[in-house]
């Protein structure tokens, strides 16, 4: 993140993302094809957003606080991210849901993109 960018930006990028996908969504209820897979990955990009623009004042400063909370961030999304991959595996080849590859792939796009932020925030607020 560089000097110029303000929080305020990534806030209204994120309700910008949030009322595209909840329209992107209610259209896709509405028309009866619920989780097409790229309303979840709006979503998700509103997450990102909302996250950033809570951890712009931590990383603001490169010091060494925002690089351990980023490579520790980045080791527990790995982690997640291999127990997302196992139980989407596990519930796509018992049957219990059934995803097509776009819906597969975009779930764990999404997934990817809301994890890490996420884990950032926490460390954050823990260290």
């Amino acid at each position: 993140m560089n000097a110029t960018t303000s929080p305020r930006f990534f806030v209204i990028a994120g309700i910008l993302f949030l009322l595209y996908g909840a329209l992107l969504t209610a259209g896709s209820i509405y028309t009866g094809t619920f989780f097409a897979g790229h309303d979840i990955g709006i979503l998700s990009l509103s997450v990102l957003c909302f996250a950033l623009a809570w951890l712009h004042p931590q990383f603001k400063d490169n010091d060494e606080r925002a690089r351990m909370i980023r490579e520790k961030g980045m080791l527990f999304s790995y982690f997640f991210l291999v127990f997302y991959l196992v139980f989407l595996m596990g519930i796509t080849q018992f049957n219990v849901v059934y995803l097509d590859a776009y819906q597969a792939l975009s779930l764990v796009a999404a997934l990817m993109t809301t994890t890490v932020p996420m884990t950032f925030v926490f460390l954050a607020r823990r260290y």
